[in-house]
Parts: structure tokens; sequence; C-alpha cells
């Protein structure tokens, strides 16, 4: 039996071959290069023409490697859909349609399994539960993050005050302002313990904000270390998840077993 890929498995896999590889082509390329430029003493138009031999060697590889990638993670995933969205939000892969998604290189055999492959995108997601998610969630500020955050705003005040007092540099002044400004910020989120996010099997509550139910949450996007979601049709609204004392991975995971919860009770309140 054919042991099933997890979208994260195929993720993480996606960004070694698909953004650290041609990173290292594109590095190892303008090195060797470099050496040799340096070596024959040649002119600047050879160190233009560098830049773009390691620029092109690096997307052929990427060209190359995404086909082979595509095949490999849609033939072992389960829930393509989420695959391909996070595969295009994390920059593996280009949006459909896309002029830069044209230049990805494949053989006739390739396309066809490509095209065979696409089927799979018409059935929906199906929706595994995680039996260790309790009914809900409360998330509050993270005190180890706040920690960090203090000790490395103390360090620029020392850093800033010494500048200014004992070498006379003033422009270390903006050090020392911005080192006061991560105490305070990080003092006051460490002594509030108050309750930021409430996530469960109904929906979803920011702190001070009302309670909205899955059902009036068109889209949600985690990326970056925030979140961005729609109340409807209304304009998207942004949310900081860095400073919670969950991993962002974690937040997102758990509001897609909520949902998907949400969705298989058929019961919306």
């Amino acid at each position: 039996m054919k042991k099933e890929v997890t979208v994260s498995a195929a993720l993480k896999t996606g960004k070694v071959l698909l953004i650290i590889l041609p990173l290292v082509f594109f590095l190892a390329t303008l090195i060797f290069g470099s050496i040799l430029i340096s070596e024959t003493g040649a002119d600047g138009l050879w160190a233009l023409a560098l830049l773009i031999i390691s620029i092109a060697i690096s997307w052929i590889y990427w060209s190359l490697a995404v086909t082979y990638w595509r095949i490999w993670a849609f033939s072992n995933v389960r829930n393509v859909h989420e695959l391909q969205f996070k595969a295009v939000r994390n920059k593996l892969i280009w949006p459909p349609g896309s002029f830069f998604a044209r230049t990805e290189i494949s053989t006739a055999s390739q396309r066809q399994t490509l095209k065979a492959l696409e089927q799979k995108v018409t059935y929906p997601d199906i929706f595994v539960d995680d039996p260790s998610v309790s009914k809900e969630t409360l998330i509050r500020f993270s005190k180890r993050n706040q920690i960090i955050t203090f000790c490395i705003g103390l360090v620029c005040i020392v850093i800033g005050l010494y500048y200014v007092l004992a070498e006379d540099q003033y422009l270390m002044a903006i050090l020392f302002f911005a080192g006061d400004f991560f105490v305070i910020k990080s003092y006051r989120q460490m002594r509030n313990r108050e309750i930021q996010l409430v996530l469960n099997e109904k929906g979803m509550q920011i702190k001070d904000g009302p309670f909205i139910g899955w059902q009036h949450l068109s889209h949600i996007d985690i990326s970056g270390g925030h979140m961005t979601y729609h109340i409807g049709s209304v304009s998207a609204h942004v949310l900081e998840l860095v400073e919670y004392d969950h991993k962002v991975s974690e937040i997102e995971k758990r509001i897609g077993i909520y949902q998907g919860r949400f969705a298989n009770s058929g019961k919306p309140d």
C-alpha cells in the first residue's frame, strides 16, 4: 500500500528542491565565476554576464525540478487543494495561469501525467480530524517571546547609552529609544495574561471583538506570521500571530480542524 505524504512534508521537500537548491546553484555559479573573473582580470561586462548566467542556471534547475516535485507531491498527497494553495503562498510554485508558471519545463509524458493528476483537484479535500485538539483553544501573549524581546531591548538601551555618554555618538540615541520601546512593550505584554484569541468548533473571537462564526468567514490566509481574514464581503482584517503562546503553524492547524468540524456538524449557529 502506497504511503500517503502529508501536506507539510510535501512542502518541506518542495522548499529544499525549489528554494534552497536553486539558491545554492545561484551562489555556487556566482562564486566560481567571480573567482575566474578575478584570476583572468576580465572587465565589468563579464561580471554582468556572470550574474545573468547565475540567474539562468538556477531558473533552469527550478523549471525542471518543479515538474518532478509536482508529479511526486500531487500523486502522494491526499488534499491537493490545500497543497496547491500553500505551495503558491510559500513561493514554491507560481499561481496557475501566471506568466512565470509557463517557464516550467516538462516532457510530453510528464505533461500527460500532470493532466491526469489535475482530476484530483475536481474532488474536495478530505477532512481528517485530530482528537488531540480540544474543543476550544485559548491563546494569550507568549511570555517566552516577550522575555527575549525584553532582553534585546535592555541590550539596545545599554549599547545606546554607552555610545551617547562615553563616545559622544549621539546618533546612537536611536538605538536607546528603540530599546525603550521594546522593553516597555514586552513588559506590558508579559504582565498581560488576558485571552487574546479564542478558537473553537463554532468560530473565533479576538480580544474585545465580537464572536465570528466560521460560516461568516469567507477566507482565511495565514502567512508571514499574521492572519488575514474576511468577514463576508467586507475588506480584509489582519491579525498578528507571532507574539502569541501558540506557534503560527499550530494556530493554522487548529483553525483548519475547527473549520472541518464545523462543516461536518452541519449546525451553524
